[in-house]
């Protein structure tokens, strides 16, 4: 949409086949994570265009951004730890203080850097908002873009 370029959205059931066709030539493009993708592109089967974020990703360093390559592009991935809305606040606190000490331990950042991102850990609050930003944002797309169910 910010491109200006019309694109045929295809519905896969998960990255893996949708992978597949574009190895195949079944459809020429995919946004795919780098996790998902990365073996292909090692294997010269794929080739990265661009990557999201503000900076480069330190998983595909050579890999330019959206922006840099000319289009604004505000899509990233957040990952998160959900648990029932009635979960006692002690409860979130305790568990949010392991999963963020989690996240610090070298092997963790390794690995989770590995797979193409970040770790950013914080408080619950903070994701919340996170979370109640992206829908805003996403809501506006999907109107903008008269996007609907099938």
């Amino acid at each position: 949409m910010v491109a200006g370029i019309d694109i045929v959205h295809i519905p896969y059931k998960g990255t893996g086949p949708a992978i597949a066709d574009v190895v195949a030539g079944q459809v020429q493009m995919n946004f795919a994570g780098i996790s998902a993708a990365r073996p292909l592109m090692e294997a010269g089967r794929l080739r990265a265009i661009a990557v999201t974020g503000e900076k480069r990703n330190a998983a595909l360093p050579a890999v330019p951004t959206f922006a840099e390559s000319g289009v604004q592009v505000d899509a990233g991935t957040h990952w998160g730890l959900l648990a029932p809305a009635a979960t006692p606040a002690d409860v979130l606190s305790k568990l949010n203080s392991h999963f963020d000490r989690a996240l610090q331990l070298p092997e963790v950042k390794s690995r989770i850097a590995e797979l193409g991102f970040e770790p950013a850990g914080g408080t619950p609050e903070a994701w919340a908002a996170l979370t109640r930003a992206e829908m805003a944002k996403w809501a506006k797309v999907v109107k903008e873009a008269r996007i609907k169910l099938d």
